[in-house]
């Protein structure tokens, strides 16, 4: 059993918001830099979003189901080195 604030202790898993089933991912043009984009259709709120590679990779991996499976998941499966802090930027945007 591990005690709160010891070293083993392993830090609550936070749930990651449902995706609504109606978004559209439509391929975008890249950056001037060559970045792949993507834009999200989101057709209730009729607004358009244009993201890059990462938060694309993200997303395809959204049902890891908490912020630290899908870090985990992220440096397992691709080639983008996401940070934990990355993973909880991007819910905030």
């Amino acid at each position: 059993m591990s005690i709160l604030g010891s070293p083993d202790a392993k830090p609550q898993e936070r749930a990651l918001p449902l995706l609504r089933s109606n978004l559209q991912f439509n391929r975008g043009t890249p950056t001037p830099d060559g970045v792949p984009t993507w834009t999200i259709v989101d057709p209730i709120r009729n607004r358009y979003f244009q993201i890059e590679w990462p938060i694309y990779q993200m997303i395809q991996r959204w049902n890891a189901g908490t912020i630290e499976k899908l870090h985990a998941v992220m440096v397992r499966e691709t080639t983008c080195r996401t940070t934990v802090e990355d993973v909880e930027d991007s819910l905030c945007k």
